[in-house]
């Protein structure tokens, strides 16, 4: 009986909005045919009804009129009268008296409109909207001897009700009435009432019974409500069938509907090829977060036209979510078109938006993805855009990056190796080896760092390096923080019970928990109290890039210090280096950068830098240590620029707590210990990765 809507894929760039469809008319006609009928056979019936129906109408609108004016009302304020005579020149009277003005005002034909409240079982003013000088107006307090039980009763029902056709002095008139509830204890303060003329009242029945007894009227008037029906139902199920395939924000295809336009592409491309661009605009979130989501949501909106502008009436645009679009394009060569459609893209975001007064620069990034088969699917290729979007924004923001295998395998590969490490973490595949830390001169053991391996199924022993970066992209890199720290108290604390225990074992925290810094206090003091561990024993490694955002983290330092935790800047010399930085986190130790140490018997500079690193941590009263002794040449270099300490492979080489046992109970590294040239550890292992 409806115009039908037209179908999902009748156009790939947006919805057509039809309300009324020709091959639909005729029917409509019957219908119209066939009521008429009915209402020539029912319109005597339908007189009493017709003039109920019109009466409820005129009901339910005095009603509607009666409770939204009384939502107006602040329930707080109208609370604040009590009806009496002298509050009159009160500020708050005479703001509900001007509130009262303006309602009746815009209630057309209103009459009289009062506030009413019931004190000692009366029913009373509390406010009027007649001047003062009125003969009509009623002064605060003064008790409505009219009062109906209908009008008594919405103070306990707190339903609304309408009263009338009255005669009175005025003449005939309908009043609505309202309850004004307090929203904290659901009391009603009072009643919101307002007088009309019931002419239109009459006027309306009248008009209802007339159209029972006038044929004539009566079939127009059933036909003209019925066609209004129908064209409001139609506009609504077209709207929602719009809302259903279309983004809210920017009116482009949400991914749904963009997902089954690409399906139907592929699989009706023919002698074209079928492209997706994955659009993504770069740094967005500092927008929201700095100028308001509101800016953002402008700001996208203005996105989706330039997106709109720039792509071919032939192409489908949507919006995949957050600041993510996505445009398909057909095409012969559609590998140039699609090239050429993502640089035009790029240069038209890089133009600048004014939004809201607000001038913002925001490049955009573009993956593309080329479908090479008519069995793909849609959301993979989809994804693929998505991978090669992922490239571009880590190779260079501001481009594009074309699909290619070699993508795909590296994604599955960061995949499967997130998934293998948390199956590490809970499977206890992951395990610590130790490194000395020793005492030039003497070759007394002053510590050992805590170094993370794991121990894969198939790939056999990784270094952190090999899976600290997918640790960190995947969210995990917190928790493996609080793995290695405790276990290494746990081994230290068996350490102490068997008298070998090190001075200190070193820890590696991350510069993302660093950034947390009360979960990072929290966890340290956690695992001191749960092992037993003695707190003096404890050091922790920062990096200098962890310190320099550290910002507000300096007291979780000073909390650490005064617990007897001592506190470490690792590779120091290859981040920021400020100095300022070791005035105002003064560390226990200085771990000078193993960098400085591969080219130290050849480069004059490296020598000059760790030289001066010592001196300047002697003069702060903290220790410096030097990474990546791997000779006997390499020592005696650092031992002249009087560095105390150092840790390397010459010796010893990480070992896990069963083989450092017999180092850490002899208490030093000797002769026998020392590793010759020909039993260095192989190339690939001459670096440790620290943790």
């Amino acid at each position: 009986m409806f115009p039908q809507i037209a179908s999902p894929n009748a156009d790939l760039r947006s919805t057509p909005r039809r309300y009324f469809d020709r091959d639909t008319l005729p029917v409509a006609l019957a219908w119209c045919v066939l009521l008429l009928g009915l209402c020539l056979g029912l319109g005597w019936y339908l007189v009493d009804t017709l003039a109920l129906y019109g009466e409820s109408i005129e009901r339910n609108a005095m009603t509607a009129i009666a409770v939204a004016a009384a939502s107006t009302f602040d329930a707080q304020e109208v609370k604040g009268l009590e009806g009496r005579p002298e509050e009159q020149t009160t500020p708050l009277f005479l703001k509900l008296r001007q509130e009262l003005q303006h309602t009746k005002s815009a209630i057309s034909g209103s009459r009289f409109a009062y506030l009413m409240a019931l004190r000692n079982h009366n029913v009373v003013f509390l406010a009027d909207a007649e001047p003062t000088t009125s003969p009509d107006y009623s002064p605060p307090g003064e008790v409505y001897d009219e009062a109906t039980d209908a009008l008594r009763a919405v103070f306990v029902t707190k339903s609304p009700f309408v009263e009338g056709p009255v005669p009175d002095r005025w003449g005939d008139w309908v009043s609505g009435i309202a309850p004004i509830v307090d929203p904290g204890s659901g009391e009603v303060v009072a009643v919101f009432g307002f007088d009309i003329s019931a002419a239109n009242w009459n006027s309306t029945i009248a008009r209802f019974r007339w159209l029972g007894l006038t044929i004539s009227g009566l079939v127009a008037t059933v036909i003209m409500i019925f066609g209004l029906f129908s064209f409001r139902q139609h506009r609504l199920a077209a709207k929602i069938h719009y809302s259903s395939r279309h983004d809210a924000l920017t009116g482009l295809l949400n991914r749904r509907v963009f997902v089954e336009n690409i399906q139907q592409a592929m699989s009706d491309s023919g002698a074209e090829g079928v492209a997706v661009l994955y659009v993504d605009l770069d740094h967005f979130k500092d927008i929201n977060d700095t100028l308001g989501h509101s800016v953002g949501d402008e700001l996208l909106r203005v996105v989706a036209e330039r997106l709109r502008i720039k792509a071919r009436m032939e192409d489908c645009d949507g919006r995949i979510g957050g600041d993510e679009f996505a445009v398909m394009i057909k095409a012969r060569n559609v590998s140039p078109e699609a090239q050429k459609l993502a640089g035009r893209l790029i240069a038209s975001m890089r133009e600048p938006f004014e939004i809201l007064g607000n001038t913002i620069r925001a490049d955009a990034s573009v993956g593309i993805a080329i479908c090479n088969s008519r069995d793909e699917n849609a959301e993979r290729l989809l994804s693929y855009a998505d991978i090669a979007l992922y490239r571009a924004k880590n190779d260079v923001r501001g481009s594009y990056k074309l699909f290619t295998e070699e993508m795909e395998v590296g994604v599955r590969e960061r995949v499967t190796l997130n998934a293998e490490l948390r199956q590490a973490l809970e499977c206890r595949q992951l395990f610590l080896e130790y490194q000395p830390q020793v005492e030039i001169k003497t070759g007394r053991i002053t510590g050992v760092e805590a170094l993370v391996r794991w121990r894969h199924p198939e790939r056999g022993v990784l270094d952190a390096a090999e899976f600290i970066p997918a640790a960190e992209q995947s969210g995990l890199l917190v928790s493996i923080d609080r793995w290695v720290l405790r276990e290494a108290c746990r081994q230290g604390q068996s350490w102490v019970r068997t008298g070998i225990a090190p001075s200190r074992i070193a820890v590696n925290m991350s510069a993302l928990h660093f950034r947390r810094a009360t979960d990072l206090e929290r966890d340290v003091f956690a695992v001191l109290a749960a092992t037993g561990f003695p707190a003096e024993r404890l050091e922790i490694e920062l990096t200098e890039s962890a310190l320099m955002a550290s910002g507000e983290q300096e007291g979780v330092l000073s909390q650490l210090r005064q617990r007897g935790v001592s506190i470490a800047i690792d590779d120091f010399g290859t981040g920021y280096s400020s100095l300022d930085y070791l005035r105002r986190y003064p560390a226990h130790r200085v771990k000078i950068a193993k960098e400085f140490t591969t080219e130290i018997g050849s480069d004059p500079g490296s020598v000059s830098i760790v030289k001066a690193i010592a001196a300047l941590a002697r003069e702060l009263g903290m220790v410096a240590l030097v990474e990546g002794i791997e000779n006997s040449e390499q020592l005696g270099i650092v031992e002249a620029c009087m560095c105390p300490e150092a840790q390397g492979f010459y010796f010893s080489r990480p070992l896990v707590a069963r083989e450092i046992f017999s180092i850490l109970r002899r208490g030093r590294i000797g002769d026998e210990f020392e590793l010759a040239e020909t039993t260095l550890p192989p190339p690939h292992l001459s670096i440790v990765a620290h943790r």
